[in-house]
């Protein structure tokens, strides 16, 4: 899959930490009830995507998350481990900062090490996944590791819900991001989404 192929990305589905307001960062926590439904509901708007791989961060939210997009395709999750969530050090467990941006955390991954270190995730996500349609799930702060390093168009782009599939496309000088969605008649409601993780 050459590296200006569309791909499609999944934040994991809602956790404790989300609905507490609480940055998870590289901590493994597990997902809510809720969480669990709102990935069943990506998995059906992602069913009719003739997906040939799921590759996922290692933390549990996010690959249980892929496990379920993965079901109706029967196909395997595939692990990479730098989609793993940034380690935001002494900030973990404490408040979502303002700044997903901020260059050096106390006790953390820096910015240019993270940026660096999703860079080699989406190239190993592109040689593993072939020549055809492809979806990543991942964490909130990959999303916007990933627009900055595929220059977004519009700039920032914001947190991205829980659970919310989109498309990352390429454009004239960067990529845009778009909601996939199915039919009205047949798509799930969604939950507020958290902000953190």
């Amino acid at each position: 899959m050459p590296a200006d192929t569309p791909f499609l990305f999944v934040r994991h589905g809602q956790t404790e930490f989300n609905v507490r307001g609480i940055l998870a960062g590289s901590t493994d926590v597990a997902l809510t009830k809720t969480g669990v439904r709102e990935a069943a509901a990506a998995a059906e708007i992602l069913a009719g995507e003739p997906l040939r791989a799921v590759c996922s961060s290692p933390l549990k939210r996010a690959h249980d998350t892929a496990s379920l997009i993965a079901a109706p395709h029967r196909l395997p999750v595939t692990v990479i481990r730098d989609l793993r969530e940034r380690d935001w050090g002494e900030w973990e467990g404490g408040v979502f900062p303002a700044d997903l941006g901020h260059p050096q955390p106390p006790g953390g991954e820096s910015l240019e090490a993270y940026l660096a270190r999703v860079e080699g995730a989406l190239a190993r996500f592109f040689a593993l996944t072939g020549a055809g349609p492809a979806v990543m799930v991942a964490h909130g702060g990959i999303f916007h590791a990933l627009s900055r390093l595929l220059r977004v168009a519009g700039g920032d782009v914001g947190v991205i819900g829980n659970a919310v599939p989109v498309r990352f496309r390429p454009a004239v000088g960067g990529w845009t991001v778009t909601p996939v969605t199915i039919a009205p008649a047949t798509a799930s409601p969604r939950p507020a989404a958290g902000r953190t993780g």
